[in-house]
């Protein structure tokens, strides 16, 4: 549960008691005074039928559509509950669900649920007096199929028995650890039938697509993602479960029942065998692969390092930390190499940087023209690690290529090009890793994550670790091409370092200049004299740190860093989901 501030939170924190049992009495006991039995819908029953689904904060309940305003007046009158509106980041954006009554509970007692949604038989098109099934809780601590006669058999369904009856036999948790109601209550909990909460979710699935005008905004189909849920995981498109369902739907629902039974296409399971085998067989982490893919970008790395030492001192435009350091080494020796060992390395570079920005590209493309065929996030996270090492060790490449593209325009502005659609490509394949559920479970579909953007952003956030860490990457990929092309120009480049050193360079020498003639000629000299220092020192470090960053050296060490830690494919690797 969410943690609710009280007046009491500014004063000295009370050591919190374990978790008691009957921590939904209250309600109990009003539903009881009214003889009315507790019904749960949504999530909280799917759990008791074996589907595989969490509720976050809610306890729904069906309530009699007579006795709907009495009861929430019970409730809210205990002044233990507060009247909000619905989340619909947990509701997947179903704006239907506004008209569902939602009381928050005012203080944190460590309880499952901090809200009650109370559905109406109206709202939920179901009646509360029909055919039922007793539950022992409202809450399942593991998922558990409590209507026995609709259990899986492994023989046709492969899968394992998750009756209540085998679930128990086989030592599985079923209950939490605390229960909803104590000893003393003892007032039963009800789950419609199977057959019954299918009728329901039907004629709401329905009525969405009927009334959809009634809704505003884009109307998700809650559901009927329910329904795709107790067909994956009841294995209904088996013959034997669907020859079981079907003929106990109401008539006006088994035709739009079996065409989602029959829309849906079950994956084989994953097993790390059969991972394995699939990884194999696309060559997606073959030996050979990486062997080919590392290797080369390793090999440019090399060959960027020699070249600046042997060649990079010696141009005109080298930065003065450049020449200084290069000079300071080839001191020891007689003689530096021949120029015509430079050109061979930057012909060599140029070539690798060429492969580097292609294979970034190729990469990238053919993960995007997968994601409609249900490329999961496993693969994704290889396809943007290795797109992410591709695009360093390019944007490597340019720190000693800068004077043969500013020498080549046609040739620097095809590689602007190339490298505007590598930027865009690949700061769109890192949106998905932001999610907060990122990378989910291996099988899971990275389209979800882009659609999950598009509908409500709820796995994005400011504060979420995931998020900001997307940020980072994608704000340093951006300023990387952003200099890097800007680079490419000796135009641009000139204009950037006019506007970013010389401009502001030659303002404070004039500053300078002024506090050095008043600390000789006015009073109080020592305090124009104490200007002129603070200043001089601040002058000095900020062109230190301009040629600092500005140095080859600097911007080799700088990518050597991000491939250790975010573009090295070995970590990402050791880093998937087993």
């Amino acid at each position: 549960m969410e943690p609710v501030p009280t007046a009491s939170s500014t004063k000295e924190e009370q050591p919190v008691e374990p978790p008691k049992d009957g921590y939904l009495d209250d309600v109990f006991s009003i539903l009881k005074a009214r003889q009315h039995p507790i019904v749960l819908v949504e999530e909280s029953a799917l759990r008791w039928m074996g589907i595989r689904v969490y509720p976050e904060r809610d306890l729904d309940l069906l309530i009699r559509d007579s006795e709907m305003e009495v009861i929430k007046a019970d409730l809210l009158a205990t002044d233990q509950y507060e009247l909000v509106e619905q989340d619909l980041d947990l509701r997947l954006s179903d704006t239907y669900t506004q008209q569902v009554p939602r009381l928050r509970l005012k203080t944190n007692n460590r309880s499952s649920y901090s809200c009650i949604s109370l559905w109406s038989e109206r709202v939920y098109m179901l009646n509360v007096d029909g055919e039922m099934i007793e539950v022992p809780d409202p809450h399942a601590w593991n998922v558990v199929l409590k209507e026995e006669r609709f259990d899986l058999h492994l023989s046709w369904a492969q899968a394992d028995s998750i009756s209540y009856t085998t679930r128990i036999n086989n030592g599985v948790m079923v209950l939490p650890p605390t229960l909803a109601q104590s000893a003393d209550m003892k007032y039963p909990v009800y789950i419609p039938t199977i057959p019954r909460i299918f009728d329901a979710l039907l004629d709401q699935a329905s009525y969405r697509v009927t009334h959809a005008e009634g809704f505003p905004g884009k109307v998700a189909n809650l559901p009927r993602y329910h329904l795709r849920n107790c067909v994956r995981y009841l294995h209904l498109e088996k013959p034997q479960q669907r020859e079981r369902v079907l003929p106990q739907l109401a008539e006006r629902n088994q035709g739009e029942m079996e065409a989602i039974i029959n829309q849906f296409k079950r994956k084989p399971p994953v097993t790390l065998a059969s991972l394995q085998m699939e990884l194999d067989k696309h060559e997606i982490l073959s030996s050979e692969v990486l062997i080919g893919f590392l290797g080369t970008a390793y090999l440019t790395l090399v060959l960027v390092t020699i070249y600046y030492f042997i060649d990079c001192g010696s141009k005109p435009t080298a930065n003065v930390i450049d020449r200084g350091i290069i000079d300071f080494l080839w001191r020891r020796f007689s003689r530096r190499p021949n120029k015509k060992w430079g050109t061979a390395l930057r012909r060599a570079v140029l070539m690798f940087s060429d492969q580097q920005v292609v294979t970034g590209i190729a990469i990238l493309v053919a993960g995007f023209s997968q994601l409609h065929c249900g490329l999961a996030s496993f693969h994704w996270k290889i396809i943007v690690a290795l797109a992410w090492f591709s695009s360093l060790t390019h944007l490597t490449t340019l720190t000693v290529l800068y004077q043969y593209f500013r020498d080549n325009p046609v040739i620097r502005n095809w590689r602007a090009a190339f490298m505007l659609i590598t930027v865009i490509l690949l700061g769109t394949a890192l949106v998905p890793t932001g999610n907060r559920k990122w990378p989910g479970t291996i099988e899971v579909p990275t389209l979800c994550f882009f659609d999950e953007l598009a509908v409500d952003r709820s796995g994005y956030g400011a504060r979420e670790q995931e998020t900001i860490s997307m940020f980072i990457i994608i704000c340093f990929l951006l300023i990387s091409y952003v200099t890097r092309i800007i680079k490419l120009s000796k135009r641009s480049s000139d204009f950037t370092r006019r506007w970013l050193r010389s401009k502001p360079g030659n303002l404070l020498k004039k500053c300078l200049d002024g506090l050095n003639r008043r600390a000789q000629s006015k009073s109080p000299q020592i305090f124009w004299a104490l200007g002129h220092q603070l200043l001089l020192g601040t002058f000095v470090v900020l062109m230190a740190i301009y040629d600092i960053f500005g140095c080859t050296l600097w911007e080799v060490r700088n990518y050597l860093s991000f491939y250790r830690i975010y573009g090295d494919l070995h970590e990402s690797i050791s880093r998937l989901p087993s």
